[in-house]
């Protein structure tokens, strides 16, 4: 089963995907590499923010990549606030916090 998810590897990137989970495996796809940013002016200092750039874009589009568990130091569950905004990078269905569905066209 996919599912939007946190992956960590051991190079230190922390990345947002679709991940498919196997045994030895990871397959992710629609991966985005997570940046923390400082601060904005007028923000609290810790106020962390989080920028995405496109991670593996390289790869031919639908194509997923293949990684080695071992190569991985944790997968987890996103926040419904990254979760909802990764979709809505790539145009998926977003439920919203109240359970409202919102379909992007």
């Amino acid at each position: 089963m996919s599912d939007t998810k946190l992956v960590k590897l051991i190079s230190g990137e922390e990345l947002i995907a679709t991940v498919d989970e196997g045994t030895t495996t990871i397959d992710i796809s629609e991966a985005l590499a997570v940046i923390p940013q400082p601060p904005q002016p007028g923000q609290k200092p810790d106020q962390m923010g989080f920028a995405f750039i496109p991670w593996g874009s390289l790869v031919a589009e639908g194509n997923k990549i293949t990684i080695k568990r071992e190569h991985v130091i944790y997968i987890a569950e996103a926040t419904h606030e990254i979760v909802s905004r990764h979709q809505q990078l790539f145009g998926k269905i977003q439920t919203a916090p109240k359970g409202l569905t919102i379909v992007k066209r």
